[in-house]
């Protein structure tokens, strides 16, 4: 049974740094990881709109639009895709990740970036940034977004609330994962006192679905190999199944859920082609596979039960290359 913290303990160990940079300074950057989900859009959007409340000066950013499932939360319009080279800040703050690589070139081309900070609910040991809150018994970077805004005294407003549910709801799946807490609970409870409603957020998400989606996951299902003895499940989806279905690369998001939810599989593979021998790759595990480690060996990143990374070749050497990978990652445990 997960030990339910406490708020005070919580503020003393880790949230008191991130605390005084946000009091001290006047001019922020608030942004979050390319190709963003409903945790770094909505952590983006409720921390930024916080801290405009506060009297500061703040830019949203994000190296991708926003998901068109989540274009419907408050202030969606407000993050920018654009950032000047030449723009100040006193702080730039990276929500949900903790390497400016994940946000993007324009991060790393900007000459006054500031304090750097990085707000998570998971810690990296290739964290880069001045400052640092990592709270890794929290469902999500909202639920510590939610705890800063809480010290800072900030009133919680029903959009603020909204936003705050969203990255709950995204990261917990709708609290069936198994880092739904008492605490995160609570936290939802207060969320929907101050005016945030999970019947709102889950209709907007999940009940707009384009035909063409349809389409496309029609064909994706037809790929997916079991692997392993069942424990692997892997589907790939080619840029010739966009040509055909219409359907564009956003709209694959929640597909690699699918392979998932199948009885014995313990990792799940999404392999889609961004262009000709360059493939994106997702992992998802059910709590068997850490896939960040899995992710880490193609250089790239995620959490312990999500994860991703960019592969070059030809379709069949990536497969081989993921299912040696994962097999090893099956045969340590």
């Amino acid at each position: 049974m997960r030990k339910i913290r406490t708020m005070k303990a919580e503020m003393n160990d880790i949230y008191k740094p991130v605390i005084d940079v946000i009091e001290k300074h006047h001019r922020f950057l608030v942004c979050s990881h390319a190709h963003p989900d409903g945790d770094a859009i909505g952590s983006t959007l409720a921390l930024g709109v916080a801290l405009i409340s506060r009297g500061k000066e703040v830019v949203m950013y994000n190296h991708d639009p926003v998901p068109r499932n989540l274009d419907f939360l408050p202030f969606a319009s407000r993050i920018s895709n654009f950032i000047d080279n030449d723009s100040r800040f006193d702080v730039t703050i990276m929500v949900d990740c903790s390497q400016v690589a994940r946000v993007g070139d324009k991060l790393s081309s900007l000459k006054e970036k500031g304090l750097l900070v990085a707000i998570d609910h998971h810690i990296s040991c290739a964290a880069e940034s001045d400052v640092s809150c990592f709270d890794e018994g929290a469902s999500s970077t909202g639920e510590v977004v939610y705890s800063i805004i809480k010290r800072l005294g900030i009133e919680i407003t029903p959009d603020i609330a909204t936003l705050i549910l969203t990255t709950l709801v995204v990261d917990t799946g709708f609290f069936r994962y198994s880092n739904t807490t008492p605490h995160t609970l609570k936290i939802a409870a207060d969320l929907v006192e101050h005016g945030a409603s999970t019947w709102f957020i889950s209709k907007n998400m999940e009940e707009r679905v384009d035909p063409r989606q349809f389409r496309l996951l029609s064909d994706a299902l037809d790929t997916i190999e079991y692997l392993f003895g069942g424990k692997v499940a892997m589907m790939v989806i080619t840029r010739q199944m966009f040509r055909s279905t219409g359907a564009d690369a956003e709209m694959v998001e929640d597909f690699i859920n699918f392979p998932r939810s199948v009885d014995g599989v313990e990792v799940a593979v999404l392999i889609r082609e961004k262009e000709r021998n360059v493939f994106k790759v997702s992992f998802r595990s059910k709590g068997l596979v850490d896939v960040a480690a899995l992710a880490a060996r193609f250089d790239g990143g995620g959490h312990e039960h999500a994860a991703g990374c960019t592969i070059v070749g030809r379709l069949g050497v990536v497969k081989q290359k993921i299912s040696k990978a994962v097999g090893e990652h099956l045969a340590a445990l």
